[in-house]
């Protein structure tokens, strides 16, 4: 079974398609938070942790705490957006 299509984002937990930036900065706020954690952005879009971190969050800011990178809900928007255009 090949990786998930991200153009195909949470069709599989039945929601609609997330069709711009603000609709999907909405969404991941709703359930994650402003902020999210590899782990988290991983379960949310039902791919595997080091496909969010080499596609996704590659090259984003994060703020350090403890343990984990957390990374801005904004910043992680683009990168999904940007991951989604290629």
């Amino acid at each position: 079974m090949g990786r998930p299509d991200i153009s195909a984002l949470h069709v599989e937990r039945g929601r609609r398609l997330v069709m711009n930036r603000q609709e999907l900065i909405r969404d991941i706020k709703k359930e994650i938070g402003s902020f999210a954690n590899i782990t988290q952005l991983a379960k949310y879009m039902g791919l595997s942790r080091d496909t969010v971190r080499a596609e996704i969050v590659y090259g984003l800011e994060f703020y350090e705490s403890g343990k984990s990178k957390l990374y801005f809900v904004n910043d992680i928007a683009d990168g999904i957006l940007k991951h989604k255009a290629m």
